[in-house]
């Protein structure tokens, strides 16, 4: 059997999403479908609040540690922090306000033994359930390396179709551009002891930050492959203080300026 690390990334959650959520993730761990849980809390207010509520559990052996950073570190930067105190080489990356449940992990640990995985891998859902926007379930059961991200990233449309006053024969895939934003997938550890990234880049890329991961393991891992599973699904929160409602704007201007070029030029 695979085993998992659940590795959650925080800073004030738990409150509103985690103190529901770590519940049921402890059962998964009881029952033996995650090994271990481990969270890397930004400003310490999670910290002490999991700690408070669940030492009686830590103190006795569960296997959940928690951690908080000495200063805030970022979105991006908190998430490689997380995976690599991560005792397992298969990671399940679960943003603090989003949620998966038995069936994550049913589902994405049968397709990991039926399918052979190379050194560098994302195992990714295809649908974010209670969001009208994360419905990437055409895409199910493709997998994606450097040689035909392309044929996903762009779409082939009549350059002569009424309408198209440019001519132009492509277009980019936002659905394909969306999920790979979504996150909330299943990773190999070897992604992010190798993968190097640009911290002039990670300062400005809060909502992104999973695009740019990706971009990332596209361009530097070799046999890296993108996996989406079908039936594999994760409770996705769009909500006010999300990441997403307060920097997209900043990070459509970092997409359109960084990512999207990657793909267009490099590949």
């Amino acid at each position: 059997m695979k085993n998992i690390s659940l590795c959650i990334p925080t800073m004030d959650r738990f409150d509103k999403f985690l103190s529901n959520a770590l519940d049921g993730y402890l059962k998964l761990l009881s029952d033996g479908i995650i090994q271990e849980i481990v969270i890397c809390d930004e400003n310490g207010n999670d910290f002490d609040k999991i700690n408070e509520k669940y030492s009686d559990l830590i103190d006795n052996g569960v296997k959940m540690r928690v951690y908080k950073n000495t200063k805030v570190l970022g979105v991006f930067m908190n998430k490689l922090k997380v995976c690599k105190m991560a005792n397992y080489e298969y990671i399940a990356l679960i943003d603090s306000d989003n949620i998966v449940d038995a069936k994550y992990f049913e589902v994405a640990r049968e397709y990991m033994d039926r399918v052979e995985l190379p050194k560098y891998f994302i195992v990714s859902p295809s649908y974010g359930k209670s969001h009208i926007g994360m419905d990437f379930r055409k895409f199910s059961n493709s997998i994606i390396d450097k040689l035909n991200v392309k044929d996903f990233i762009v779409m082939t449309i009549d350059p002569n179709a009424p309408g198209n006053i440019w001519h132009i024969d492509l277009v980019w895939n936002l659905d394909f551009i969306s999920l790979l934003n979504m996150g909330n997938f299943i990773l190999s550890k070897n992604i992010v002891h190798d993968v190097v990234f640009d911290k002039e880049i990670i300062s400005k890329i809060n909502y992104c930050d999973v695009m740019y991961l990706n971009s990332l393991v596209f361009k530097q891992l070799e046999g890296f492959n993108f996996h989406i599973v079908d039936n594999l699904e994760c409770e996705y929160s769009i909500h006010d203080d999300s990441l997403q409602m307060q920097y997209s704007n900043e990070c459509k201007g970092i997409l359109w300026d960084y990512l999207v070029p990657y793909f267009r030029n490099e590949i």
